[in-house]
């Protein structure tokens, strides 16, 4: 997974980097705010680092426009930075963090961090898939509970199109439904008769 780190520290921007090269991650760096915002619209990163007090724009502003942005694709955002009052927790929290971690940081509590954040992302792209497939599967539902024009001699069905198909190649074609045939009782001993086998 790539993960964007942002920071005007170009000694915490290297730390950071090298600790997450080692552990396998692809590692994208960013100087400030604007510049994170810039690689955020190229490449949708999913897990973003960020340190607070940045020049331009800094990490509390970064997470607000991410946020505010409900059409973007869900990053989990971490805050890494030198303010650890718990004031400064609750609002970066409250402004769409989704973790918090001050400076010195110890590498493998950052590592934990940073795996916690991606099985989060990995989630919310299953139930994301999830969702998308249940409104397919509902609009199939109401598509087939509406009013079906079907002939009253040949039991063909038409469809929006106003073509004329026989019922089990539209059921397919909207519902994805397989049939197996066989023959009804009635059915069955109507064709017995009409072949003299009755």
């Amino acid at each position: 997974m790539r993960v964007l780190i942002v920071d005007d520290d170009p000694t915490t921007l290297q730390i950071v980097e090298h600790t997450l090269l080692a552990a396998g991650y692809e590692v994208d760096l960013a100087p400030d705010g604007e510049a994170a915002w810039d690689a955020l619209e190229a490449t949708h990163h999913r897990i973003v680092l960020t340190d607070w007090l940045m020049p331009r724009l800094s990490g509390l502003e970064l997470v607000e426009r991410v946020r505010s942005d409900p059409d973007r694709p869900y990053a989990y955002l971490i805050m890494l930075t030198v303010k650890e009052a718990l004031p400064d927790l609750v609002q970066a929290l409250d402004a769409g963090a989704d973790d918090y971690l001050t400076k010195p940081f110890r590498p493998e509590e950052l590592l934990a961090r940073i795996r916690a954040g991606q099985r989060m992302v990995e989630l919310h792209d299953r139930l994301e898939d999830r969702i998308h497939r249940l409104e397919e599967a509902l609009d199939e539902v109401r598509r087939l509970r509406g009013l079906l024009p079907i002939c009253m001699v040949c039991h063909k069905i038409r469809d929006d199109k106003n073509y004329w198909h026989q019922l089990e190649f539209y059921l397919k074609t909207h519902a994805g439904l397989e049939f197996t045939h066989g023959m009804c009782p009635d059915c069955a001993e109507r064709w017995k008769e009409e072949n003299g086998l009755g």
